[in-house]
């Protein structure tokens, strides 16, 4: 696994770790560490922008940096760790657009779901997985947001 710039958990939200801004209200979740709110960590995944593997972990590691983790192995134990150790929780990952990447990625397009599903299973409330064919406007609760943005293979505060 890689570095962190910071601390786990809460304390890369404290430290301003980057992972987008805070829109609406805060979650209901399970209280506040530190005086800072329990908000949803938000992952947008377009499948228009992903035409490889490459371009899903290019996405992924923007996010992962935005986290505050350096060093993501672009691979699938890699997304793992990301999605249920990295990221700040609770998280909801929104696929858009899948259908437009599903036949590019091929029988790599089940896997990763898979790897989302099992996180949800092991997480439970703490992680959701979407898929979705058209862009919802707005989040579905408060939270941070982070749009994998394509041009960069980073990700962008949105807003």
């Amino acid at each position: 696994m890689g570095r962190r710039r910071d601390r786990p958990g809460a304390d890369a939200r404290r430290a301003g770790a980057g992972a987008g801004r805070v829109l609406g209200g805060a979650d209901t979740g399970a209280g506040e560490v530190w005086g800072v709110p329990d908000v949803t960590t938000n992952v947008i995944l377009d499948g228009r922008f992903i035409r490889s593997e490459a371009d899903f972990h290019d996405l992924i590691e923007g996010s992962a940096r935005a986290a505050g983790f350096e060093g993501y192995g672009r691979n699938l134990d890699a997304l793992w760790d990301v999605v249920t150790a990295i990221l700040p929780q609770p998280v909801e990952v929104h696929w858009l657009n899948e259908n437009a990447c599903r036949a590019a990625l091929g029988d790599r397009f089940d896997r990763i779901v898979s790897v989302f599903r099992d996180a949800e299973d092991k997480l439970g409330s703490s992680f959701r997985f979407e898929m979705e064919a058209w862009p919802r406007i707005g989040p579905s609760r408060g939270g941070l947001w982070t749009l994998a943005c394509p041009c960069s293979g980073s990700t962008l505060p949105s807003g």
